[in-house]
């Protein structure tokens, strides 16, 4: 937890999907409106992340990248629907 309340996911040392899913199941406890902090040093995070963070109705507020870490807050928005009749791949999501 941090100083202001958030939830914090520490993925320092993990690999891609990892980070990914140890987010997931902390995302699986907070509601929409709720924040939350994850640190990783994985490069290939970042790239997966926005693909996740639209599959998981997250926004990222705000990245802080350090010497040996990134880290990321997030807020949890509402779901957005999808109509699965228009994806032809999981490309299209």
């Amino acid at each position: 937890m941090s100083d202001y309340g958030i939830p914090i996911v520490d993925c320092r040392g993990m690999v891609c999907p990892f980070p990914i899913l140890h987010i997931r199941l902390r995302i699986n406890e907070l509601s929409p409106g709720d924040e939350l902090i994850a640190c990783c040093d994985d490069l290939s995070f970042k790239g997966d992340l926005e693909r996740f963070c639209r599959l998981a109705s997250l926004r990222c507020l705000e990245v802080t990248e350090s010497i040996d870490y990134t880290t990321y807050r997030f807020v949890l928005c509402d779901p957005i629907p999808v109509n699965l009749e228009n994806i032809n791949n999981i490309n299209d999501l």
